[in-house]
C-alpha cells in the first residue's frame, strides 16, 4: 500500500483528486495522512518517495474557497520533458518544470494535483464568466484551446507520469486492467422529419423567407413527397440502420429522448405518443439503450429536470441512468449536482460543440465534484469526446478531413485504454450534407473491431 501523505488546506479536493489519479484511473491501493509538509508525498512501501509540488492550493483561503477567481486561471504554457520517459512531455498548468530524479526520490514541481483538478472539475467554467449565444462556456475561452492541448488527454499523460515515477522508485504493485471501449451516442432531438403533413409547408415556407433558399426549399418538398405520399422511410428514421449496424460490429448504441421543454429547440415529438413508445420498445428489444435527453432550458432548472425524467420514465416503464443535456448546455458544478440529485448514474454532456476534444483532459469515465459545496459526488462524467455537428456544422470539413480528425482522436483514446464517446444524431444520416459523411461513421466502427 502506499501511503500518500498531504499537505494542510483543502484536503476534501486534495482527497478528491488523489483518489481519482490512485485508485479510479491506478487502481491501486492507498491511504491518505494528513501531514505537516509542503508537499504531497507519496511514500512506497520501500519507503521510497515521490515528492509532487503543492504550488496551487497553499496560496488560498480555504473558507472563502478563494481560488475560485479569473487570476488563479494557468497564467502561461510551460511544458516538462521527463527524465524518466524521453518520449513523454507534460503540460505545467501550475508548478514549474523542475524534476529531480534520484535512486530512492524523486522530486516533480509540476503541480500535478491542482493541475488534473483544474481540468476533471471545469471550475475554471465557473471563474470565466464568457459564453456563447446559447450561454455556453466557448472552447476558445478554455485554457486547453488557447495552450493548444485540447487534442491530449493530459490528465492521462499525468498518470502515466505518476506510474512511471513509482515503478521507477520501485513499485512493484500492479495496476488496473483497462480495454478500450467504443460508446455510440444519439441524442434523438427528432426522430421524424415529416411527422405530419403540416411539417413539410413549414419547412419549404422556412427555406424560402427564413433561409431564403430556393434550393433548400426544393429539397424539403422533394423529401417530404417522397415520405408522405410514396410512403418512404422518413429520412431522420435511421434507428434500425443504426443498430444493425452497431450489431455488426459488436457495439450497442445509446439513444437519449427528450420529453420536453419550454424552448423553440425542443418540443418536436411527444415522448407519451404510441409511435415514440413503439420506438423506444423496439431499440430496448434489440439490446441498445434509452437515456435521457433533457431539455435546452433544463441544465440549470431542477424542477425542469425533474419533471421531464418523470416524463420519460412513465412512458419507457422504467428508471433512466444515463444521458446528455440538449446543445450541450452545461453549468458547472450546477448541472452535475441537478443529475446527481435525480439519481442519475452516468453524464456525457462534456463536449465542446464547435470542436471535438478532451473537455476534461482525459479519455477515462470518472466522479465528479461540486467544487461549490466541496463534495465528490456519486455521477459519472463519461465525458464526449467527438459530436459529428462539430466538423460539419461548426468547422466545415470534408469527410476525409474529418475521418483524419476522428482517427487521431480514436487512436490517442485507444492508446490509454480509454473510452472513446462519440455523438452521431439520427437525423444526421441520409440527408445533405450528412449523406456525404455516412461512410465516415462507417469507417470508425470498423475500426473498433
Amino acid at each position: 500500500m502506499i501511503i500518500v501523505k498531504i499537505p494542510p488546506k483543502f484536503e476534501s479536493e486534495k482527497n478528491y483528486i488523489v483518489s481519482t489519479l490512485l485508485d479510479t484511473f491506478l487502481g491501486i491501493r492507498y491511504k491518505i495522512e494528513s501531514a505537516n509538509t509542503s508537499k504531497y508525498e507519496f511514500v512506497l512501501p520501500n519507503n521510497h518517495t515521490l515528492c509532487i509540488s503543492d504550488d496551487f492550493f497553499k496560496n488560498y483561503d480555504e473558507k472563502e474557497i478563494s481560488y475560485l477567481q479569473k487570476n488563479a486561471l494557468p497564467k502561461s504554457k510551460k511544458v516538462m520533458h521527463s527524465p524518466i520517459d524521453p518520449k513523454a512531455s507534460l503540460e505545467c498548468l501550475y508548478g514549474n518544470t523542475h524534476i529531480s530524479v534520484q535512486t530512492s526520490t524523486i522530486q516533480c514541481d509540476i503541480d500535478i494535483i491542482a493541475s488534473a483538478f483544474f481540468m476533471l472539475t471545469r471550475w475554471e467554467e465557473h471563474v470565466n464568466k464568457n459564453r456563447d449565444q446559447h450561454n455556453r462556456f466557448p472552447v476558445t475561452e478554455s485554457i486547453a484551446y488557447k495552450h493548444d492541448f485540447l487534442d491530449r488527454p493530459i490528465v492521462n499523460e499525468y498518470v502515466e507520469f505518476i506510474w512511471s515515477c513509482l515503478q521507477h522508485l520501485g513499485y512493484d504493485g500492479k495496476r488496473k486492467e483497462r480495454q478500450f471501449k467504443m460508446y455510440l451516442t444519439h441524442d434523438v432531438d427528432n426522430p421524424y422529419r415529416w411527422g405530419s403533413f403540416v411539417s413539410g409547408p413549414k419547412a419549404v415556407l422556412g427555406d424560402l423567407f427564413k433561409r431564403k433558399s430556393v434550393s433548400l426549399a426544393f429539397q424539403s418538398l422533394k423529401s417530404f413527397y417522397k415520405t408522405r405520399i410514396l410512403f418512404r422511410t422518413d429520412p431522420y428514421d435511421t434507428f434500425d440502420w443504426i443498430m444493425q449496424l452497431s450489431k455488426d460490429h459488436g457495439l450497442t448504441s445509446s439513444f437519449f429522448f427528450m420529453s420536453g421543454g419550454t424552448s423553440k429547440y425542443d418540443n418536436f415529438y411527444k415522448i407519451t405518443s404510441h409511435k415514440i413508445r413503439k420506438l423506444m420498445q423496439r431499440i430496448s428489444a434489440q439490446g441498445h439503450s434509452i437515456g435521457f435527453h433533457p431539455s435546452y432550458n433544463s441544465y440549470n432548472n431542477q424542477n425542469q429536470f425533474h419533471k421531464e425524467k418523470r416524463l420519460l420514465e412513465g412512458s419507457l416503464g422504467q428508471k433512466v441512468s444515463h444521458g446528455r443535456q440538449h446543445y450541450l448546455r452545461f453549468e458547472a458544478p450546477k448541472t452535475w449536482q441537478i443529475w446527481e440529485d435525480a439519481g442519475l448514474k452516468v453524464d456525457s454532456t462534456l463536449g465542446y460543440p464547435e470542436k471535438a476534444g478532451f473537455r476534461c483532459g482525459v479519455c477515462y469515465e470518472f466522479p465528479v465534484f461540486n467544487f461549490l459545496t466541496r463534495q465528490p459526488l456519486k455521477l459519472i462524467e463519461r465525458r464526449l469526446i467527438a459530436m459529428e455537428g462539430s466538423f460539419v456544422d461548426y468547422q466545415r470539413q470534408r469527410p476525409s478531413d474529418m475521418k483524419k480528425s476522428l482517427n487521431k482522436l480514436h487512436q490517442m483514446s485507444q492508446k490509454y485504454n480509454g473510452q472513446f464517446v462519440l455523438l452521431w444524431h439520427n437525423s444526421a444520416l441520409n440527408e445533405s450534407p450528412w449523406v456525404n459523411y455516412q461512410e465516415v461513421y462507417r469507417s470508425l466502427l470498423v475500426k473498433t473491431l
